[in-house]
């Protein structure tokens, strides 16, 4: 992880404003900008040897490699379905009462960040990326803020992997499981304003630690497993399996969930319809 140089006797780790990586080479930099070329465009045509772009450049080329990575894409469901599901949408469009209701709630929410680790006041110099979306307002990052009785909300929808992490294996089964025991109404919701508040704590405290990267509100790059332990602690279930010893001071690994699947089916029920099949 790279952290760029400032004056200050605080600690760095406290701040992430970029993806994720360990730079382990002093000429990695030095190295790329003299023996690579960037080109801005998209290809209009390929043909044998070649690359024709948007802007009229031809690159030479005896391969490609397509590494385009992927963007979260919610853009089956209307704007008005991402405002009320607690999903990204324009900031711009955003209406008044909303907008005024979160203002109201990450200003109480920030105070308590600040009053709870005083270092994330004074971050360090940083590019500053301003966001066009509001960020995402999902209660445990996977439904939106649940008021029961909702024909629309009630226990209808979630959404999974829509956090940003390092090591999707053991969230996505927490998620999973969790996810499934809200649709089956086995799990209790707090109220809607206890809801509300949980999802304006981790907004604001993204933003303060992640920087311009935390704008999304999902970023959780080193609440891993305190994450987990949450949901896990949601359903009742152990998130600490190795003994004491280990669980403090031994890296949590995937399989460390191993058995996780078992006792969430015992203690929901779903027993018999597994032995049924």
């Amino acid at each position: 992880m790279y952290f760029p140089r400032f004056k200050s006797n605080l600690s760095r780790i406290f701040w992430q404003n970029c993806t994720g990586g360990l730079l382990n080479h002093s000429d990695f930099f030095d190295t790329i900008a003299n023996n690579v070329s960037v080109y801005c465009g998209d290809i209009q045509t390929i043909t044998k040897d070649r690359i024709h772009l948007s802007t009229k450049e031809e690159v030479v080329s005896d391969a490609i490699l397509c590494g385009t990575g992927w963007i979260p894409s919610l853009q089956f469901l209307s704007d008005e379905q991402r405002r009320r599901f607690g999903l990204p949408h324009s900031s711009i469009e955003e209406p008044k009462e909303d907008k005024n209701h979160w203002a109201e709630l990450e200003a109480a929410a920030d105070v308590e960040v600040i009053a709870t680790f005083p270092q994330l006041a004074n971050p360090p110099a940083h590019y500053e990326k301003l966001p066009t979306s509001t960020p995402y307002r999902l209660y445990r990052h996977i439904v939106p803020v649940t008021k029961l009785g909702d024909p629309e909300l009630d226990r209808s929808i979630v959404f999974v992997g829509h956090v940003g992490v390092g090591n999707y294996f053991p969230v996505v089964e927490c998620q999973a499981m969790w996810a499934t025991a809200y649709l089956d109404s086995k799990l209790n919701l707090p109220s809607i304003e206890a809801q509300e508040k949980d999802v304006a704590l981790f907004t604001t405290w993204c933003r303060r630690r992640y920087l311009s990267g935390g704008h999304e509100g999902n970023n959780m790059t080193f609440e891993l497993i305190g994450y987990t332990d949450t949901l896990l602690a949601d359903m009742g279930l152990s998130s600490h399996r190795k003994g004491w010893f280990r669980d403090l001071f031994a890296p949590c690994w995937a399989s460390d969930f191993g058995g996780l699947k078992a006792e969430f089916i015992e203690k929901y029920g779903y027993i018999d319809a597994t032995t049924s099949q």
